[in-house]
């Protein structure tokens, strides 16, 4: 079975293909240089006239140099930690969005403008800032140097960030200064914005923290309060409700013990002062008609130990009484032995008055039956009575509490959970609140710290990581921009003239071309006739008109791309080399301005002279035969090649 026709690869016709291509390629390159080194004068010629004018015109398009300056701006401690609220917030949460609107800004352009000395006798007030007509020159100043500035974040965390502050513009002294005047009016501005906040804030803390003392206040009210409803639960404890009830209960059958014991001893002091009373009615009757002493025949030292008696018996009744000493106390020991030996001293005073006649109230006094000392034991057992009846007063107040306080416990254990809850609740809020006026009034004292600080402490610190770099080289047009754009340029313009002349032969035929188009063959074949002339012409041609050409033009286009080059990569340099040519080009071009003036002045006159006098005939000087004749010579000599 044969194959398909058109279905076997054949590499030998691919091959030949490709063999053809380049053959086309290589004979189309051979031909452009071909017609290149034909027509070379059609395309060198315009090649170095455009370079040359290309790179002169280069050096009056406007430069373009650039600054730039890198700051890093970073948060205070308290700026980080400061609460967000709707009065204050993290910086740098609303300083990025607004970065490039607060550099590029008018009043900020206006402010550098300023700071740079831009605008040279600005109107300025006597203490220096501009006048508003000085400020609205600034402004204008800043609207038109604005597009020139780009600001960028190069890099960015949450509390630092890298500002890169770049100008472009036409002056090489003029970017680094003003992108120094651009960070200095930034960073103050952000001062003021910075500082306008926190002083936002310290107010917003304050009146925060008045409120929360109103609120700690209010919550210490109703807990104390709730603490005085429900006096004795332990929070922490509730199983201490139970152990203060069974010391209660405890404390209360102790109290009625003591209670029924003071109230048998006061019964017991009660039937004794009924005794002592029927004893002493006993005895006045016994000694009626008896002459007893009284204090009217007592002797001073009587009534002296009487009165001492009775203080004594009323320091041992207040020992009683205000510090609960018993019989037993010592200091009640040593009174009663004092009171003792005093009754001793006033029965022999007694029995020292008594006379003979009343031998019986004598004897009766010996007994120890003085109505006096009868009334001093009275008093004293009343005394005693009285006490105890304060006592039992006391004990059943102190027991009425007691019953009281069971009651309320009682009703406090049935609700223990309820007010564990709830007390628990209250002392959270009081302990939240006291926290947060805690907090604010801490950052209350370290925002007036950072306020009252120095300037370069005041919540963000702002430093210069890169100085304003000093631009020399333009960054527009570059060096190689211009030479490869004069280049192109020159190569177009000698690919337009090749073209033209190639047309142009194409289009208008000579005299030899026509000849040789008409087929006449026995033209064809005579060889043209080199003449000495001819040959004398083409010589000065090939060996000094062309390397002539050739030179100027090589050296036109080397000055013109080296002026270029220089002008952009050194202008000092090109500055110091350009002064002289161009104070030479100033003095000839004022030299001919005068020339022309005094041309013009002497051509009026002229003419004044013309049109008052009649012009004379000018006749042609002679021309001497010998020159011509010499001339003549001088051509035949060069045409026989002599």
């Amino acid at each position: 079975m044969k194959p398909e026709q058109g279905s076997q690869f054949d590499p030998r016709s691919e091959r030949s293909s490709e063999d053809s291509s380049f053959v086309l390629l290589r004979n189309n390159i051979f031909e452009v240089f071909r017609i290149l080194i034909l027509r070379r004068w059609a395309f060198f010629v315009p090649f170095c006239l455009v370079v040359c004018v290309a790179t002169i015109i280069s050096q009056y398009i406007p430069r373009v140099y650039k600054s730039t300056t890198v700051i890093e701006r970073r948060d205070h401690p308290v700026l980080i930690n400061l609460q967000q609220t709707v009065a204050t917030g993290e910086f740098a949460r609303f300083f990025r969005p607004t970065l490039s609107r607060d550099v590029k800004s008018i009043d900020a352009m206006a402010e550098a403008v300023d700071n740079a000395g831009l605008i040279p006798n600005l109107p300025r007030k006597p203490d220096g800032t501009p006048t508003e007509e000085g400020w609205e020159l600034c402004r204008e100043k800043g609207a038109e140097l604005a597009h020139g500035v780009n600001v960028r974040l190069i890099q960015r965390t949450e509390h630092l960030d890298q500002i890169q502050i770049t100008f472009e513009g036409p002056s090489p002294s003029l970017p680094q200064k003003f992108v120094r005047a651009i960070k200095d009016a930034y960073v103050r501005r952000m001062r003021e914005q910075l500082v306008s906040m926190l002083a936002d804030a310290k107010t917003y803390f304050e009146n925060t923290a008045r409120d929360q003392r109103q609120e700690i206040s209010d919550l210490e009210s109703e807990t104390l309060a709730f603490q005085a409803e429900f006096i004795g639960i332990d929070p922490t404890n509730p199983g201490a409700l139970k152990m203060k009830l069974t010391s209660l209960e405890s404390e209360r059958s102790e109290l009625e013990r003591d209670l029924n014991m003071l109230s048998l001893e006061t019964e017991a002091r009660r039937r004794r002062i009924e005794q002592h009373k029927m004893r002493t009615r006993q005895s006045m009757a016994m000694q009626m008609g008896s002459a007893l002493p009284t204090k009217h025949n007592l002797s001073p030292e009587a009534q002296a130990i009487e009165g001492e008696i009775l203080g004594l018996q009323r320091e041992i009744h207040d020992l009683k009484t205000s510090r609960r000493m018993t019989d037993r106390h010592p200091d009640i020991i040593e009174l009663q032995k004092r009171i003792d030996r005093a009754k001793g001293q006033l029965q022999t005073q007694y029995a020292s008055t008594s006379t003979d006649s009343n031998a019986l109230a004598s004897e009766h006094i010996a007994a120890g039956g003085s109505p006096l000392i009868w009334d001093m034991e009275l008093a004293d057992l009343q005394l005693d009575l009285q006490d105890r009846e304060n006592r039992m007063a006391a004990m059943e107040q102190r027991l009425r509490v007691i019953d009281s306080d069971i009651t309320k416990h009682k009703r406090l254990e049935d609700n223990i959970f309820r007010y564990r809850k709830d007390f628990q609740i209250k002392q959270d809020l009081l302990a939240q609140a006291r926290a947060e006026h805690t907090m604010n009034s801490r950052r209350v004292v370290e925002i007036a710290g950072i306020l009252n600080a120095d300037e370069s402490e005041r919540g963000i610190s702002f430093t210069e990581l890169t100085p304003p770099t000093a631009c020399i080289r333009p960054i527009s047009p570059r060096s190689t921009t211009v030479l490869a754009l004069s280049i192109l340029a020159g190569l177009g313009a000698g690919a337009v003239g090749v073209l033209r002349k190639e047309l142009f032969d194409q289009t208008y035929h000579t005299t030899k071309q026509v000849t040789r188009s008409l087929g006449l063959a026995v033209l064809e074949s005579v060889e043209e006739f080199i003449t000495s002339v001819e040959r004398a012409r083409m010589f000065r041609r090939r060996v000094i008109y062309a390397p002539a050409i050739v030179f100027v033009l090589m050296s036109a286009v080397g000055i013109s791309c080296a002026a270029a080059l220089l002008s952009i990569e050194k202008p000092d340099t090109y500055e110091r080399y350009m002064t002289k040519p161009r104070a030479l080009w100033q003095s000839v071009w004022n030299h001919n301005a005068a020339n022309d003036s005094t041309v013009v002045s002497d051509s009026k006159d002229a003419t004044k002279e013309k049109v008052q006098e009649k012009p004379k005939a000018v006749k042609p000087p002679p021309v001497h035969p010998k020159i011509v004749k010499d001339n003549d010579t001088a051509f035949a000599s060069i045409e026989t090649g002599q």
